[in-house]
């Protein structure tokens, strides 16, 4: 019988340094399972570019020393070393740069259910020794919906007023009433919330469940996309949010 454990890949930021401790204990394992038996042992390790180009390996070393590592960027890598079905060992591993659960894993299979649990606790050692991915917009979702809505709404408001006052007032004398501003406000914030909801949603995507951080630095999309967000919510965001929180205070011990 056959015994095998899979261990999903998520929630990490994968670098080269990471990549290169894989590929030596795969190496390990390899020397390893080849003294059971020479002949049929088998051992790969490839990569794939965001423009897909494939390089497969036989060696770590050309593996470690390659130079699409620094020159390209890499979506997608994987290791394989197996036997023989007689004697049914193999290790396969795939990851690729992104929220696909499935292509993100890591598997042993052999006989010897006391070898599959070591083999599988040291990859799971390495896997802890990666940097976790950390979703600062998932974790803080219902606050940044809530602050973007009003702030969407808020949006809507004032074009509905800048509208009126430009167009409508000046052609027809119309002055919205208190009902009206009402109405306008109410339908405001679910406009917002429509809206915030998909703009948040986005957002999460810039912290995939997986993410690559290896080759030129202008080539790491997700990190330079969330450099951009954090100065665009430095910049407008924060004064925005103080700016309401002071009106409100205002209006409250000034009346």
């Amino acid at each position: 019988m056959i015994e095998s454990k899979r261990i999903p890949i998520n929630q990490i930021i994968v670098q080269k340094n990471d990549i290169l401790r894989v590929a030596s204990f795969f190496e390990e394992q390899y020397k390893q399972i080849k003294k059971m038996e020479p002949a049929y042992t088998e051992f790969w390790l490839y990569a794939q570019t965001i423009s897909g180009e494939g390089y497969k390996f036989e060696d770590v070393k050309e593996f470690n020393t390659s130079h699409i590592w620094d020159m390209k960027r890499v979506t997608s890598f994987g290791m394989r070393t197996s036997t023989s079905r007689d004697v049914g060992v193999e290790l396969h591993l795939e990851v690729s740069h992104g929220d696909s659960s499935f292509n993100n894993s890591f598997t042993v299979s052999g006989k010897d259910p006391t070898w599959v649990k070591g083999v599988s606790s040291q990859f799971e050692e390495l896997l802890r020794a990666a940097t976790p991915q950390s979703n600062f917009v998932e974790q803080h979702r219902i606050l940044f919906v809530g602050i973007t809505t009003l702030m969407l709404g808020w949006l809507f408001l004032h074009l509905f007023l800048l509208f009126v006052d430009l167009v409508v007032a000046r052609q027809t004398h119309f002055v919205p009433t208190t009902a009206d501003l009402v109405f306008i406000s109410v339908l405001s914030v679910p406009l917002g919330l429509l809206l915030a909801v998909n703009i948040v949603f986005k957002a999460e995507a810039l912290w995939p469940a997986v993410e690559f951080q290896i080759g030129p630095e202008h080539e790491k999309t997700e990190k330079r996309r969330r450099y951009h967000i954090g100065w665009l919510i430095g910049a407008v965001v924060v004064p925005f949010v103080v700016s309401v929180l002071y009106d409100i205070i205002k209006g409250i011990f000034l009346r």
